[in-house]
């Protein structure tokens, strides 16, 4: 994080740098300064699908299920990968949307079953009733 923070420094604009400060911060348990970064991204790139997954993963920590999918969906239309779609898995688990949950998550485990990802997203689908396999 405090590399990208330099890098800021020099640099406010860095679309990347934003984004990645943006994500570690979230997954360090501080959404709304992880919020502020990746809205900063998403002003300058605006269909930046790292960025949208970036966003989508703050409000799914957050428990914004329902905005959490719009962003994550916005990042699979553009370029979709196996942590997208775990990310946008676990958010439809959340809303209770079991066929759509199942599917991504079997998805992403055909394009990459060793992400960190994929434990998380087998996890929540198992408590939220979806009964994922670790196939």
């Amino acid at each position: 994080m405090a590399q990208y923070r330099k890098i800021l420094d020099k640099d406010p604009r860095a679309t990347v740098a934003l984004n990645n400060l943006a994500y570690l911060l979230v997954d360090h348990g501080k959404p709304d300064e992880a919020l502020a970064y990746a809205q900063q991204a998403k002003e300058l790139n605006p269909q930046d699908p790292a960025v949208n997954d970036t966003i989508g993963w703050i409000y799914y920590q957050r428990g914004l299920y329902s905005s959490a999918a719009q962003y994550l969906e916005a990042a699979i239309e553009r370029e979709p990968s196996a942590r997208r779609r775990y990310h946008l898995a676990m958010a439809y688990a959340k809303m209770g949307d079991h066929a759509r949950g199942t599917g991504l998550y079997q998805q992403a485990l055909k394009m990459d079953a060793t992400l960190p990802e994929a434990e998380a997203a087998r996890r929540v689908l198992r408590e939220t009733g979806l009964g994922a396999s670790n196939r």
